[in-house]
């Protein structure tokens, strides 16, 4: 339970930080700054594994072939855009 309790703070404490990165620097909307983030954190945390766990980049990006862009963009996105722009 208490590894439980470490993650949850960490993961609190990087959305904080991430979110005052947002609001003072970058300024983009809530929904872009979650795609961007979560993009950046993602190959962050693949970077980190690949030198960790001596897995070679190679075959990381290998295994990255299995995404299907297109369905991410289109349904993923494009969704976040939409949404964005029937509040204004």
């Amino acid at each position: 339970m208490n590894q439980f309790l470490v993650y949850t703070v960490v993961l609190l404490l990087l959305v904080v930080i991430i979110g005052y990165f947002n609001e003072k620097v970058t300024g983009f909307t809530y929904e872009i700054s979650l795609m961007l983030f979560s993009i950046i954190i993602s190959m962050a945390l693949l970077f980190v594994n690949s030198v960790v766990c001596s897995v070679s980049v190679v075959e990381i990006l290998n295994n990255c072939h299995k995404i299907n862009l297109e369905a991410f963009l289109m349904d993923g996105v494009l969704l976040l855009f939409t949404a964005n722009r029937s509040r204004t």
